[in-house]
C-alpha cells in the first residue's frame, strides 16, 4: 500500500475542478478592448489561456514529501546493502572482504555474532580475563574464536556454549572460569542475549542500518585495501601464539603493565575496575547450569577444558578483606560437578610477580598464551627459568586433589597474610573509598 501511495503522490496531476473553472472565468481575447482603441476582429476567437502554470502553482506537498521519502529509501537502501557485503560485524556469513581484516573493537556487540556465524574449532569462553590475556584482534582466526566477554555473567557463558555447540566442527571450549561471574546479584545483559540467540531486529539495527557499521565497514574496506603487509604482526600471528614468540616477549623487557603503574593508578584501578566482593552470593543456579551445560557439550563430542585464570595479589586482597575468602574456596568445590579443572590462581607466585600483569586485572598475552598452550598440551616449554612459574601455578583439581588443593592455597594465603603487604595496603585503602570499612 505505501508503495502505490508513493507512486500516487509522483504521478502528474489533471487540473481539478475548481482550477478548471477559474480558468474559464479569466479567459482574456487576444485584442482586449480598452477605451479609445479598436474593437478586436470578430473573426479573431477568443483564446483561454491557464493562468496557474504562469501565476504559479501553488507547492504540491504531497509530491514534496514523497520525494524526500523515496530519496531516504535509497539513501537507507545502499546504506543496508554496503553493511551487508562489507560485514563489520561478522553478522551475516557474506565474506566478500577476507574476515582477516575485520577488527572486533566491541565484544559485546561484534562477539555473539561471530558466535552464530563462524565456525571454529576451538573456543575461548571467559571474561576480558581471556579476551585480553588471549587476544584475537579479528575474533575468529585460525580455527579458534575468542567468546570471551568483559564482565561476563555465567547465564551469558552458558547462553554462548548452547548457541556454539549448533556448530558442527566445534571440537573443544575452553573456558576460564571467574568467581564474580558466579554471583546471584550479577544478571545477563539483555541486548547481548538477544544477539546470542539471533534476534532479527537487533542484528539489522546494528550490523545493517547503523553508521557506525558504515564506518567500521569503511575501516575494513581501507585495511583490505592495503593488504595483509600493512596489518600489525599481531593481526596475523598463528594462534595460539607460538613458543618462540612467547620466550622473546618473555625475554624482552616490557616497560608497561601493572609494575610500571604508579600507587594512584594501581588504587584507581582496584576503585573502579575490579568486581564488588563485599555483597557478594553465592548462585548457585548459575553453578547448576554451568555443569548442566558442560556435561551437554561432553555428550555431543565436544571436549571441555575449565581452569580458572591467575589473579593479582591486589584482587585476592580485596576478596580477602571483604571476607569472601571462604566464599571462593566454596566456589571452587562445587566447580567440580562439572568435571575438573586446572586452578591457576591463589596466593602464589604468579599473582605476587607485577610483570605479569598489564594492569590489577588482566593478565599479559604472553602468559596467556603459554597457559593456552599447556591447556592445550602443546609445547611450552623453552622459556627462560622464571617463566616456569607460570607453568608450575596450575593445579589439577578433580574429586581426588580438591582437599589437598585447597588445604595448600589455604596455608598459602595465611603465609601471604602474616604481615602488612603493599598489596593489602592498597587494597584497604581501596575498599575505604568504595565506603567499605576493612577489618583485618
Amino acid at each position: 500500500m505505501f508503495v502505490w501511495a508513493l507512486l500516487g503522490a509522483l504521478l502528474p496531476e489533471s487540473p481539478d475542478h475548481n482550477e478548471l473553472e477559474l480558468a474559464q472565468r479569466l479567459r482574456v481575447c487576444r485584442g482586449f478592448c480598452c477605451a479609445g482603441r479598436r474593437k478586436p476582429s470578430a473573426n479573431v476567437p477568443p483564446t483561454s489561456i491557464h493562468l496557474f502554470p504562469i501565476l504559479g502553482k501553488r507547492p504540491n506537498m504531497r509530491r514534496r514529501l514523497a520525494m524526500m521519502l523515496l530519496a531516504l529509501m535509497v539513501l537507507c537502501g545502499a546504506a543496508i546493502s554496503i553493511d551487508y557485503l562489507l560485514n563489520p560485524y561478522g553478522a551475516w556469513r557474506t565474506n566478500v572482504i577476507d574476515p582477516i581484516f575485520r577488527e572486533d573493537n566491541d565484544p559485546r556487540v561484534i562477539t555473539p555474532y561471530l558466535v552464530r556465524t563462524t565456525e571454529p574449532h576451538t573456543l575461548l569462553l571467559g571474561s576480558s580475563r581471556v579476551r585480553v590475556g588471549m587476544p584475537i584482534e579479528q575474533g575468529y582466526r585460525d580455527g579458534f574464536l575468542n567468546a570471551a566477554l568483559q564482565g561476563i555473567d555465567a547465564e551469558e557463558a552458558v547462553e554462548v556454549v548452547r548457541v556454539a555447540l549448533h556448530n558442527p566442527k566445534l571440537k573443544r571450549i575452553v573456558w576460564g572460569l571467574d568467581f564474580f561471574s558466579f554471583d546471584e546479584a550479577r544478571s545477563a545483559d539483555r541486548a547481548t542475549m538477544a544477539r546470542l540467540r539471533g534476534d532479527f531486529w537487533t542484528a539489522f539495527s546494528e550490523a545493517l542500518l547503523n553508521l557506525e557499521a558504515l564506518d567500521d565497514g569503511r575501516r575494513e574496506f581501507n585495511r583490505a585495501w592495503y593488504g595483509r603487509r600493512a596489518l600489525r604482526g599481531r593481526w596475523k600471528i598463528s594462534i595460539p601464539w607460538p613458543q618462540a614468540e612467547l620466550c622473546r616477549m618473555h625475554v624482552q623487557v616490557d616497560p608497561g603493565g601493572l609494575g610500571s603503574l604508579s600507587d594512584a593508578k594501581i588504587s584507581a584501578q582496584l576503585i573502579g575496575d575490579l568486581p564488588d566482593y563485599t555483597h557478594y552470593r553465592l548462585s548457585e543456579h548459575k553453578l547448576r547450569d554451568y555443569a548442566e551445560v558442560v556435561a551437554l557439550a561432553r555428550r555431543r563430542g565436544v571436549q571441555v577444558i575449565a581452569f580458572v585464570p591467575p589473579i593479582t595479589a591486589y584482587d585476592l586482597e580485596m576478596m580477602r578483606i571483604s571476607g569472601k575468602w571462604s566464599t571462593f574456596q566454596q566456589w571452587k568445590i562445587k566447580l567440580i560437578a562439572g568435571g575438573p579443572y586446572w586452578d591457576f590462581s591463589g596466593y602464589n607466585e604468579v599473582a605476587f610477580s607485577p610483570a605479569f600483569f598489564k594492569d590489577v586485572m588482566h593478565f599479559k598475552p604472553a602468559v596467556g598464551f603459554q597457559l593456552l598452550r599447556q591447556l592445550l598440551e602443546m609445547n611450552s616449554s623453552g622459556c627462560p627459568a622464571q617463566t616456569r612459574m607460570i607453568s608450575e601455578s596450575g593445579v589439577w583439581v578433580d574429586n581426588d586433589t580438591i582437599c589437598d588443593v585447597l588445604n595448600a592455597q589455604q596455608a598459602q594465603m595465611r603465609s601471604a597474610t602474616k604481615r602488612e603487604t603493599v598489596f593489602a595496603d592498597t587494597a584497604k585503602k581501596a575498599m575505604t573509598a568504595r565506603g567499605f570499612s576493612p577489618v583485618r
